[in-house]
């Protein structure tokens, strides 16, 4: 399975969240006891610059940072992916593109 090209971008100081649901043929896909790993690189195999917050709930999987998170992070453009460890034991990367990380202008 070759993983889907998904870009991202987070925004220094704000809370950052994205919600997915797995299909298949057969419809929305149980992810009970599957596990999620995800990351942002400046380059595959570089220093890890931030590291998402993965939950599932039902058939959702969210990912993120809160605003404290982010508030740490420098502007730039960096690397993301997405990994899941399914209950078989098989490991997939779902998704991976460009992760755009930009100032706020607003501080308060």
């Amino acid at each position: 399975m070759v993983s889907a090209d998904y870009s991202i971008v987070i925004e220094t100081g704000a809370d950052f969240q994205l919600a997915f649901r797995l299909r298949n043929s057969a419809g929305l896909m149980d992810l009970t006891n599957w596990l999620f790993a995800s990351q942002v690189r400046a380059t595959s195999g570089g220093p890890v610059i931030a590291t998402l917050d993965t939950t599932v709930e039902g058939n959702t999987l969210t990912i993120g940072l809160d605003h404290t998170e982010t508030a740490l992070l420098t502007a730039g453009r960096y690397l993301w992916d997405l990994f899941a460890s399914m209950p078989d034991g098989r490991r997939l990367r779902l998704l991976e593109g460009q992760c755009t990380i930009v100032d706020r202008i607003t501080v308060y």
